[in-house]
Formats: C-alpha cells, structure tokens, sequence
C-alpha cells in the first residue's frame, strides 16, 4: 500500500498522472505499430498513429479544461447519434469482409459504433455520478442501462458481436467501479449468460 501511495505521489495532481498513462500507451503503441508495418508500408502508418495521437492528445486537453458536470447531458446526446448512426449503417452503410459496419463520408470511412463506445461509458458515468452525489443507491434498472443494451444489441445485428459485447462492458464496468453490490453484480453476470 505503501509502494502505491509513492508511485502516485510522482506525480502533482491525478490528471498529470493520467496524461502520464496516455503518452506511456501512445509510445508503446506507435512502437508496436512500427514494428509490425514497417516491412509492408514502411514507416507511413506509424507516422499516421503519431499524427492522430497529436490530435487526441489536443482533445484530451481541451476536454481536461471543462467542467465535467457541464457535459452529463452531452452524454445522453452522444448515445442518441450513436444509435442514429448504428442505424443509419443497416440502410446507408458500406460491407467490408462479410459485415456491414461502416459509413462512408467520402474522404473517409467510420465505425459508428466506435462513437457507441464513448457514449456507453459517458452514459454509464452520467448515471452512476447523478446517483452518488444524490445519495441514491445505484441499480441496474434505469433508462441509461436500457440505452447501453439498446445499442449493443444494434451493433450485435450489423453484425459484430465483439465491439457489441465491448460496449455493453464498458458501461457495466462504470456501473461495477460505481460501486454496485454483490447481488446486483450476479444478477448482470447471470442475465448477461443468457
């Protein structure tokens, strides 16, 4: 205990913390994608990594200088699209090895169930803080869970069983890391096997 409470005193504050953890994963992962696409194509995806790490890291930093509080119902937004576009993929989207599951935009195509990931688990955190900062118990009954499984289920029918199980994870984790109980725990676990 006594070890981890050094380790987390390296740093300031926890977002310096953070940042620390994203530019580590950044690092290794550009590394790795090098490695593994040098033959092929050289050095041109890994310089495209680094190219999106900057941009990522300039959205972490802008969202870092807002009040999360201000962006709960952001959230809620962000789950609406998401299913929109979830659905939007079932008429207007293009196949690519036997699944179809991406948009084309013209000057680039996108997995809208990339954006249902980040909607589960701002979803997800939006309930689970409005819960705990009213005193209320959390609970696995309540429209932003509905909302989660609602777009696991469309990705799951595109098909893509991974990224939909991924989405509904995620937003039980934040559930789980909230601070549900055991009962409530099994209950997810045992309905989640059916």
């Amino acid at each position: 205990d006594n070890n981890m409470k050094s380790i987390l005193n390296l740093f300031r504050d926890n977002e310096q913390g953070v940042r620390f953890c994203v530019i580590a994963l950044i690092i290794v992962g550009t590394l790795n994608i090098y490695s593994a696409s040098y033959v092929a194509s050289g050095m041109g995806i890994a310089i495209r990594q680094v190219i999106w790490a900057i941009v990522g890291l300039g959205i972490m930093h802008i969202f870092s200088r807002i009040n999360y509080l201000r962006t709960e119902e952001f959230g809620l937004w962000l789950t609406w699209i998401s299913i929109g576009l979830c659905i939007a993929v079932r008429f207007i989207g293009v196949e690519i090895n036997g699944a179809q599951r991406w948009l084309n935009l013209g000057f680039f195509q996108f997995q809208p169930s990339e954006i249902a990931k980040l909607a589960s688990a701002w979803l997800a955190a939006r309930y689970v803080g409005r819960t705990l900062r009213n005193g209320g118990q959390l609970g696995f009954v309540n429209k932003e869970l509905g909302l989660i499984i609602l777009m696991g289920i469309i990705v799951y029918f595109q098909p893509d069983m991974g990224t939909a199980a991924i989405i509904m994870a995620i937003g039980i984790m934040v559930y789980i890391i909230g601070g549900l109980n055991g009962k409530q725990i099994m209950t997810l676990a045992v309905g989640g096997t059916m």
